[in-house]
């Protein structure tokens, strides 16, 4: 074997260990693995956000106690896709936000169009399903009301 087939090799069996690393996609605002799979059969509520959105910003809270209150879990999205770790946790903390923030965009790995007006928020259901879209400022009110029409339909 050739010194170029050898390192051919040694790059085949790196590239299959990587594969076969259970590497998760999704990072939390503390840089924390996020395991999509934790959330697989619930009532799921996206929301996107932004440091410099009024609205975003009124509606945390509510969105602080559908998560802690509810059997509904919250995960957000910093709609400017801040890079920097650091910047985030900052932005998480002015906020107070207490549920989980993605570290990174996943619309593009969820397959969900982005949205196009803050703040929006996604209801999904238990199977993976986007059922509802809510935009603009929301109450703790409206999401109860939003998830309770979706969870009869479903």
């Amino acid at each position: 074997m050739t010194i170029l087939h050898f390192r051919i090799v040694l790059l085949l069996l790196f590239c299959l260990s990587l594969i076969g690393c259970n590497r998760p996609d999704f990072y939390d605002s503390q840089g924390k693995p996020l395991d999509i799979a934790e959330y697989q059969g619930q009532w799921l509520l996206i929301n996107y956000w932004a440091i410099w959105c009024t609205p975003c910003i009124k509606e945390i809270p509510e969105l602080n106690k559908i998560d802690s209150q509810t059997n509904v879990s919250v995960l957000g999205i910093n709609f400017d896709n801040v890079g920097n770790l650091t910047e985030l946790q900052q932005q998480v903390a002015q906020l107070n936000i207490k549920f989980p923030v993605f570290k990174q965009d996943p619309t593009a790995q969820l397959s969900w169009t982005r949205p196009q007006v803050l703040p929006t928020t996604l209801l999904i259901n238990p199977k993976g399903k986007m059922v509802k879209q809510l935009i603009g400022p929301q109450t703790l009110e409206s999401i109860t009301q939003a998830i309770a029409m979706a969870q009869k339909s479903s």
